[in-house]
């Protein structure tokens, strides 16, 4: 059986209600998906995970008080209509978040603000002006979260920012405006992981482009730096979504992120941050689980349920950073890895499963990273 494929679809789980009703914070503006002592939190929970080679099941949970934070901003899951969701934390917030921010909860605590992103119908039929006026509002509340978190909740604490998809975007913005060039900020940041989001540097080079002081990760006790990468199995379409500088500007003035043909996008194998040599990495998929209530809406018949919320899939692949029909991407390959099914098309690649794909070896750099922090400030 081919398990892995449950790790390249988005599990939606649509028409329902809403989940309860958000924790105010210190700003009441702000509504929060995940952060400590709120109720629920979909980004707490049992670590358990079935090892699918072996049969044998494992206890991840880490002891408890993680000394450092992590901001997560969650990818496009939204299928309200028009252009920008509401503020309400859904169901497919929740979902999202077990799957991609809940297995970095025993390093971190972990802090998610639910935020007015632009919708999928909104992306997928908005015109340029209209889908930047909608990226706009959603960065809007990320700043506002930001500033919110690190007022009322940081106090001095390190910071791991990730984000997926739309999620990169909004942090790639963040980080520029609000940290790249300040000392102060740039000394609070451990990490950011910002997957499947198209993050730029000059030509050849390790930093420039969005950020001009924070570089590409290099080794996995590495801090203050990036880790980016957009996955594919095969050579990405000239019109791939992912891997390419965008050839005009997208995001819209309030993101004010750069493009054209002076970038790279950036890719960081994170087997092999330093040498980028072809290396095993570590798939952590989450369970299929049906949710009281509602109705799952599942793209792939195969998969994976298991009596622990996280599986260790028994297929195993390796990543490389290659440049593949002028776009420059994490290569996935091993012995199933000509099976895997780019979705929701070729142009995508294997983009809904940038996190899952690498999450026990990202889970592992962070840590380490986490450590050098601590030992270091």
């Amino acid at each position: 059986m081919t398990v892995i494929r449950s790790m390249f679809v988005l599990v939606i789980v649509a028409m329902v209600a809403g989940l309860p009703g958000a924790i105010a914070a210190a700003d009441p503006s702000t509504v929060w998906l995940c952060k400590p002592g709120a109720t629920p939190d979909p980004c707490e929970g049992s670590q358990a995970t079935t090892d699918v080679a072996s049969g044998t099941v494992q206890d991840q949970t880490q002891p408890g008080g993680p000394p450092v934070d992590c901001f997560y901003v969650y990818p496009t899951v939204s299928f309200q209509p028009g252009p920008n969701a509401s503020d309400t934390a859904g169901i497919e917030q929740q979902v999202i978040a077990q799957q991609q921010a809940q297995r970095f909860s025993s390093h971190c605590r972990v802090f998610a603000p639910v935020y007015r992103q632009s919708t999928l119908l909104g992306l997928a039929t908005s015109p340029g002006d209209a889908r930047s006026d909608a990226l706009g509002t959603a960065y809007g509340d990320i700043e506002r979260a930001w500033d919110d978190y690190m007022s009322h909740y940081n106090g001095g604490r390190g910071v791991v920012l990730i984000g997926h998809s739309q999620g990169s975007y909004l942090l790639r913005a963040l980080i520029r405006h609000h940290i790249d060039a300040a000392p102060a900020a740039r000394r609070s940041i451990v990490s950011a992981l910002l997957l499947g989001g198209n993050v730029l540097v000059k030509r050849g080079q390790t930093v420039g482009g969005d950020f001009e002081n924070i570089p590409a990760c290099t080794a996995e006790d590495q801090i203050g730096c990036v880790i980016a990468f957009s996955t594919f199995n095969d050579v990405p379409p000239a019109d791939s979504r992912f891997g390419r500088s965008p050839e005009s500007d997208t995001y819209g003035e309030r993101l004010d992120l750069p493009w054209g043909p002076d970038y790279d996008v950036l890719c960081t194998n994170p087997a092999s941050l330093g040498a980028n040599d072809r290396r095993p990495i570590d798939s952590v998929l989450r369970t299929l689980v049906e949710v009281p209530g509602a109705h799952p809406v599942v793209a792939d018949a195969n998969a994976l349920v298991a009596s622990t919320p996280f599986v260790v899939p028994a297929e195993h692949y390796s990543a490389r950073c290659e440049m593949d029909g002028g776009a420059h991407v994490l290569r996935i390959d091993g012995a199933d890895a000509a099976s895997l099914r780019p979705l929701p098309t070729a142009q995508w690649g294997l983009h809904l499963s940038d996190v899952n794909i690498a999450l026990g070896t990202l889970t592992d750099i962070v840590d380490k990273q986490i450590r050098t922090y601590l030992t270091q400030r």
